[in-house]
Formats: C-alpha cells, structure tokens, sequence
C-alpha cells in the first residue's frame, strides 16, 4: 500500500503515514464515514476549534502569546478561525436580517437624516451583504493602529500586531458569543 499524499510505502498496519503524516484513510466516503469524521473534528474532546474558542474567553493572552511564540499545533489556525468565524456571522445575518432590521426601526423624526426606513434599510443590507470584508478590512487597520501606538514598547512587530486582531476582532464579532 503507498500514501495517496506523498506516495511512500505504507505497511498494511499503518494508521499514519510516517513520512508526511497524513492519516491513513482505505474506507469510501459513505454517510457513516460523514458522521464519524464530523464527530471525530467537531465533537472530539482533542478539538482545537472548540479549545480555541474557549481559551480566548478564558486566557486570551495566552492564546495569543502562545501562538506568535511558536505553540501551532495547540490551538486552530488564525485564518482558518477568521473563515469559520466569518462564516457563522454570515448564516446568523442571513437567517435574522429581517428581523434585526425590524428591531432597529426607524426614527420617525423629520430633522433625523435617517428616518427614511427605504435608506436605512438599504444601508443595513449592505452592510450585511459586506460584513465579511469589513471584517476582513479592520484587521490590518487596527493592526497598523496598535503597533504606532505599542511602537517604543517593541515587544510585537507588525504582522505580530495584525495576529493579535485577527483574532480579537475575530472573537468579538462571532454571532456565538454569549451576551
């Protein structure tokens, strides 16, 4: 048997490869094979999507700290994370754009620039349609902000900044969040 990934000889016995690493997988995708992997990746206590999240509500610094030294296997991946995270805020808008809207409401008062409920309600939808890229667009601003800011202190360079609010910014805006 040779590794579908890397191509090296595999022994029948072997669960990993031991050249690339990549998990030996012989079975074809079937609803049980589906269901195994999504509880083996979502569900698992070793889930790194479910420890990050938790850890950034916990001990954010470490998290944080942890990653720009070096700790990459520990916790999920900054961008994979943005992904996801982008991701769950677009389903959560789409499901209540309506009804967020609603709640919102507008200003009846004439002097207002907002009261007419057709500009508002233009505006709101942009904004939702676009939320993602905005998202994406304050990341490097803030990071920019904070590193002039934290510039005599020396401790994080630029990109290590740009890490930070990745995942601030991307903690802050998740629709999971407890209010």
């Amino acid at each position: 048997m040779e590794c579908k990934n890397c191509k090296n000889s595999l022994r029948d016995i072997d669960g990993f490869c031991s050249s690339c690493g990549a998990r030996i997988i012989d079975e074809r995708i079937s609803l049980r094979f589906l269901f195994n992997e999504f509880l083996d990746k979502v569900l698992s206590v070793d889930n790194k999507l479910l420890k990050t999240f938790l850890h950034l509500f916990t001990k954010p610094e470490v998290v944080i700290d942890g990653f720009i030294n070096g700790v990459r296997k520990k916790y999920y991946n900054p961008v994979s994370y943005l992904l996801v995270s982008i991701t769950l805020s677009g389903i959560y808008l789409y499901f209540l754009k309506d009804v967020a809207f609603e709640a919102i409401g507008a200003s009846s008062d004439p002097n207002n620039p907002f009261a007419n409920e057709e500009f508002m309600k233009n505006i709101f939808n942009f904004t939702a349609d676009y939320q993602a890229l905005f998202t994406v667009a304050n990341i490097p601003v803030y990071g920019f902000i904070s590193w002039l800011v934290f510039f005599n202190k020396k401790k994080y360079n630029f990109y290590e900044h740009l890490i930070i609010y990745l995942l601030s910014l991307i903690h802050i805006s998740e629709p999971t969040r407890p209010y």
